[in-house]
């Protein structure tokens, strides 16, 4: 099967799914209207059902997380296009680094290193503005923002070991190569619209509730639905990859 085609299989598992929720939800409420009380579940194929489908669809698109995905996506194209995932890969086979390597190595462990000891320098007196008015480091600033705080620091650590290394000649090569890289999950992102519609319907009827699932629950449910394109992806490439090493 075509590569790109088998990266477009979420989004055809989560239209399924949908399309088989809709037609539970309609075989559930004939059911409901011949034994009455035995199902609580909504059911999407009445007007309401449409309406309250019409009414959310986009408060429904916009609770997807797209602002995560997209930095977890970029954070993932840099480390690949600056060649710090190869690296890691010529560590754990056990190959042995060049000099070139080595070299980029010290330069981006040093940039790093500056790195930690700025946001460290930033959350004690008198320059704590990272810790907030409480100086609670969970309710800080620095707490709620730990996912933009962690790109900027793989960015910036990629990019030192892509320039030293010689896979990024100029910013705008590096740009065009993460862009290359971040086209690949185009697939994942569009997975994100049926899911998000999928677990929309979900809650409609009910469904989490009738499993006496958990808040903790229903939101690791979530998350691995929203994560499942995006490692699919991943695991796509990499057998790809490892096939065309072989």
């Amino acid at each position: 099967m075509n590569s790109r085609k088998i990266l477009y299989f979420p989004i055809l598992l989560y239209v399924i799914a949908l399309l088989s929720l809709w037609l539970l939800s309609w075989l559930l409420g004939v059911m409901q209207l011949l034994v009455d009380g035995t199902f609580v579940m909504g059911n999407l194929m009445t007007a309401e059902g449409i309406r309250w489908a019409l009414r959310s669809s986009l408060n429904v698109v916009d609770s997807a997380p797209w602002g995560v995905a997209m930095l977890s996506v970029v954070t993932y194209a840099t480390l690949a296009a600056s060649g710090l995932l190869r690296l890691v890969g010529d560590i754990f086979s056990g190959r042995m680094l060049t000099a070139n390597q080595r070299r980029a190595v010290a330069v981006a462990a040093i940039m790093l290193l500056l790195y930690l000891l700025l946001l460290f320098a930033c959350t004690v007196a008198p320059w704590n503005f990272l810790l907030g008015a409480s100086y609670n480091v969970a309710l800080s600033p620095l707490a709620r923002g730990w996912l933009l705080v962690l790109f900027v620091g793989v960015l910036l650590l990629s990019l030192s070991y892509g320039y030293v290394y010689g896979n990024f000649r100029s910013i705008i090569d590096a740009l065009q190569r993460v862009e290359e890289n971040v086209k690949m999950f185009i697939p994942a992102f569009l997975s994100m619209l049926p899911a998000v519609a999928l677990l929309s319907c979900m809650r409609y009827m009910a469904v989490f509730e009738l499993m006496n699932m958990s808040t903790t629950a229903v939101c690791a449910t979530e998350n691995i639905v929203y994560a499942f394109p995006f490692l699919f992806v991943l695991i796509v490439r990499t057998v790809i990859a490892y096939r065309a090493s072989r």
